[in-house]
């Protein structure tokens, strides 16, 4: 009995000494004029900075204008550019290209066309591309030969077509293909998100479809010059999805499908196989659920938004683990209004936050926001990320500059992965496996998949055995 009694205390105890807490904000601040302002999307540049882009409006009767916004990582403006056009434009998306400029997706309201921008380092206008015909841009990647791939929706009457472009560095269109009802089965589709593939040649672009009765989400992939290679349809039996992302983990793809009942992270293998789907426990009444990120263990922070109390509209962040479990959940109230738009975890654990705020002054007007949130670091138990026990391993130094030795055991030796990742859940190099008997072991020289050294920070490694994950160990490089 007092066994019992005292096993049932040690487990209190362990819970409420690793009970995860939500991050809080360390700050906020504030960008643009005295008129509409907003940001919907945030990247971290190569020199582990802030890049923002969204829409400003110098008057209060004038046009929207592409705006984008450099900060460090106190929110600090190293600098910002606004680009007025007699037209209502917003940059959707930037991007950094691999020669260290950015690219930005610009949607033109009320016009059957969409731009492309590059600007220098600085945000200085290097070209601007209008491709006539082609509206409602959704997302750009850039292809291994620094040319870029631009998806959108097209809403033609007959067709209901979607686009994809392939440009060269200049801008300048390497192929078209247009997708309509009969040769994807598709009547009325909305485009999301794009990715390229890691592992392999091809691109993954998803987006949700109303099938007259039927609702469903997609997941397409196509190869270099935009043919279909295969699609996963998931039907969901309800309407308004506010978002379907897409992640890389390894050779599996996750697809977030959020709705008004029901959300889950469908896994998706390299042949669009169905893996498995946990079903997402969702904390309050969400209004939207606007982008995701995977954890260092695997679970997912998701960014949304819902009403509290006098319609006042708060940001949201939660976490779940691999089973769609809530870790924790809070809302943030930075005015009476928030609508986020992006989120980016860095090396440091630290989350930052972009969207649109009400504003304080004129009436009527928005800033965009930047919010840094910090995670709580100090009860993290290297212990508390998964392993299946079949195997031994850990890392030697650790902490460790610039080398660390990787040495495992295992019962089992056949298809061995090993492999590096940060913070973000991004695949940061597959380190090459010595085996001797049942005895593995790596070196990593703290580079990338490129031999280009990577920051300082918090890594992950993980073990892989016949294509599933056996182990996950945390390592940290100090610099």
């Amino acid at each position: 009995m007092k066994k019992i009694v005292l096993m049932f205390l040690l487990l209190i105890i362990a819970v409420i000494l690793f009970a995860q807490t939500p991050p809080s904000i360390l700050w906020t601040e504030f960008y643009g004029g005295d008129h509409s302002d907003g940001f919907d999307c945030v990247i971290e540049t190569s020199d582990d900075h802030l890049l923002m882009c969204g829409y400003n409006k110098l008057t209060s009767g004038g046009w929207y204008n592409i705006y984008i916004v450099k900060t460090d990582t106190d929110g600090v403006i190293e600098w910002e550019q606004c680009y007025p056009y007699n037209r209502h434009t917003r940059a959707i998306q930037v991007i950094e290209t691999s020669d260290g400029d950015y690219l930005l997706l610009v949607e033109v309201d009320n016009q059957d066309e969409t731009w492309l921008m590059k600007v220098d380092s600085m945000g200085n206008e290097i070209w601007t591309q209008l491709y006539l015909g082609y509206e409602w841009p959704k997302s750009i990647v850039e292809t291994d030969n620094n040319e870029f791939i631009l998806i959108g929706d097209q809403y033609d009457t007959d067709f209901l077509p979607f686009w994809i472009l392939r440009v060269d560095n200049e801008g300048e269109i390497v192929w078209v293909q247009l997708y309509n009802r009969y040769q994807t089965g598709l009547e009325f589709p909305t485009l999301i998100s794009l990715i390229r593939n890691d592992n392999s040649d091809g691109y993954l672009l998803s987006g949700y479809n109303y099938n007259y009765s039927l609702y469903e989400t997609f997941l397409i992939k196509i190869n270099e010059i935009g043919e279909i290679d295969w699609y996963y349809m998931h039907e969901t039996n309800y309407h308004n999805n506010t978002l379907c992302n897409i992640i890389q983990d390894g050779n599996e793809f996750l697809l977030l499908i959020f709705g008004e009942d029901n959300s889950w992270v469908v896994t998706i293998d390299e042949n669009g196989d169905y893996v498995n789907s946990v079903i997402i426990e969702i904390p309050y009444n969400l209004h939207t659920c606007d982008d995701f990120i995977i954890t260092q263990n695997h679970g997912y922070i998701f960014l949304g938004s819902a009403f509290f109390g006098n319609d006042n509209r708060d940001f949201v962040l939660f976490q779940t683990n691999e089973f769609g479990e809530l870790d924790w959940h809070d809302h943030y109230d930075l005015a009476s209004y928030e609508q986020p738009s992006s989120i980016v975890l860095l090396d440091s654990n630290d989350i930052y936050v972009v969207g649109i705020s009400e504003a304080d002054t004129p009436s009527y007007s928005t800033d965009g926001f930047l919010s840094k949130l910090q995670m709580d670091n100090s009860l993290v138990d290297d212990n508390l990320i998964s392993s299946s026990g079949v195997v031994n391993i850990s890392n030697y130094p650790n902490p460790f500059n610039p080398t660390t030795t990787i040495s495992f055991s295992i019962l089992k030796r056949s298809n061995i992965e090993l492999s590096i990742y940060n913070t973000k859940g991004q695949k940061v190099k597959n380190l090459p496996v010595i085996l001797s008997g049942d005895e593995g072991s790596a070196i990593w020289n703290s580079d990338d998949e490129s031999g280009e050294p990577v920051s300082s920070g918090i890594y992950f490694y993980k073990l892989n055995v016949n294509g599933k994950t056996e182990a996950v160990r945390q390592c940290l490089l100090l610099k």
